[in-house]
This record gives structure tokens, sequence and C-alpha cells, in this order.
């Protein structure tokens, strides 16, 4: 700011003269809200704590990140995108998602799972839903307990039946203790970003003409992995008409042809 003043002096000398140079002087005049660190300089406010706490807990640093995150949280504490810091500077503000990582870090897991969700609960976020799902699939793991693998169940087609058209709905549900987090139906994946114990599922997709099979495949934060299938017939071609003899006839004053052939589908 005190090396603008020479030129702002030298200006505002000579505005009575070239007006223009008075719009110019004005538009370097740069007003710095109080408390604002535009100079990097660490004044106490959220932010400040904040960017610390995000430096030290990619430094691995957790237990100054923890303190530093904590308290930019008690003074603001809801995730959101685009906080106002001072005049117009604005930034992505994520305490609980960025305590959550610590805690994990820390091998506190229940604790982040809990910022996690209080997270993506406020303004969700991919980095939120990837550790909240690394955290879910840690304490998992730490039940010591055989988990079932994932239960398939295809609503729509029934197996065998007979569909007049390759693209073919297929409906159903996929759940399961260990989390699902991963759907395919015929090879198509079905978006899955937040693990969770049950999902439906309704997808247009095209079977071969030849085989007619739905393959639905499952999978869990564990890894288990579940395949279910239907065979469909799929018949795209009419009926086949074959007309054997056609013969002309009269009764009763009125004129007929009889028919003899078949119909096979």
């Amino acid at each position: 700011m005190g090396r603008l003043l020479p030129f702002i002096g030298d200006y505002m000398r000579r505005w009575i003269f070239n007006p223009v140079a008075l719009v110019l002087a004005l538009a370097l005049i740069v007003v710095v809200p109080a408390g604002a660190s535009g100079n990097g300089e660490f004044r106490g406010k959220w932010w400040n704590y904040y960017e610390r706490g995000m430096e030290n807990s990619g430094n691995g640093e957790w237990e100054k990140a923890f303190s530093d995150l904590k308290k930019a949280g008690s003074m603001r504490e809801k995730d959101q995108r685009m906080a106002r810091t001072y005049g117009m500077h604005f930034i992505d503000y994520f305490p609980h998602r960025e305590l959550g990582i610590v805690y994990f870090g820390m091998g506190k897991i229940e604790e982040a799972a809990a910022e996690l969700e209080a997270s993506i609960h406020q303004e969700e976020s991919a980095k939120a839903v990837h550790y909240l799902n690394k955290a879910r699939r840690e304490l998992l793991l730490r039940q010591r307990t055989a988990i079932d693998a994932p239960s398939i169940v295809i609503t729509h087609p029934t197996q065998d039946k007979a569909v007049k058209d390759s693209l073919i709905r297929v409906r159903g549900t996929v759940s399961g203790k260990g989390l699902i987090s991963r759907i395919t139906v015929n090879s198509t994946n079905i978006g899955i970003d937040l693990a969770g114990k049950e999902f439906a599922f309704d997808r247009e997709i095209t079977v071969d003409d030849t085989d007619g099979r739905i393959l639905v495949t499952a999978e869990d934060l564990l890894g288990n992995v579940t395949t279910k299938s239907v065979a469909v017939r799929v018949d795209t071609e009419g009926p086949l008409i074959a007309i054997y003899d056609l013969i002309a006839g009269e009764a009763g004053g009125k004129k007929s042809v009889r028919i003899t052939g078949e119909i096979t589908d």
C-alpha cells in the first residue's frame, strides 16, 4: 500500500487537468479489511485456524491439525462451499470433513465416521464420501464376525420370460450387512457413491438375441461378491405363416375361399 501512495499523490495533483487520472488514482486505492491476512500473517480468525489445520493434516501432524480444526469449528461450525472470509474472499470450508480425516489418521474410526457423516449432511463432497466409506469398512473389519455376501433379488424380468425387444428394463434390489459399494448389470455400472445396506436398481440394458442372459453382480466394502442371473427369450420376429392350399367355392349364393396352412411362433 505504501508503495502506491507516491503514484496516487501524483495523480491527485494533476486530477484537475486530467479527470481520467483521478479515476485511475481512485482505482489504485486498495482497502484491506480489519483482520485480513493477505500477507499470510496469522490473525486468529477461523479461516487461519482452518488453513493451518489443513496444512498440518497434509503433513500427517495429527495432533496439531486436530487442535486447529477444533478451534476453527468452534468459531464457525458449518461445512459449506464458498464461505466468505473477508471482503470478496471465499474458501471452501469443511471443518467436519477435515476433522474426520484427522480422526481417521489417528485411528479413532468411530469419531471419524461421526464427523464425516456430519459433513455430508451439511455439504456433501466426494472427499467426505471417500473417507466415510473407508471408515465404515474399518469398523466392519473390527467387528471380527463373519458377514454374508450381498443378497440380490431380480424382480423383473422373470426367468425364461419371452420378450419382443432386446432392450430390456431390469429391476431389483441388492442388500448386505457389509454395505453395498458396487452394482453392475451386464457390465453396466449402477452408480453408487456412499456405500449402504440396500439399494434398488432399475436400468435398461441390451441383451444378446442368442443368449438372452442378464447378469447382476454386487460387491460390498469387504470385497464380498455375489452374482445372479436370469435368462429371457428374445423374439424379435412375428409369427410364421405357411399357406398350403387355397380353394375357391360357392355355397348358398355366397362365394368363399378355404385356406389350408400353418401358423407358428
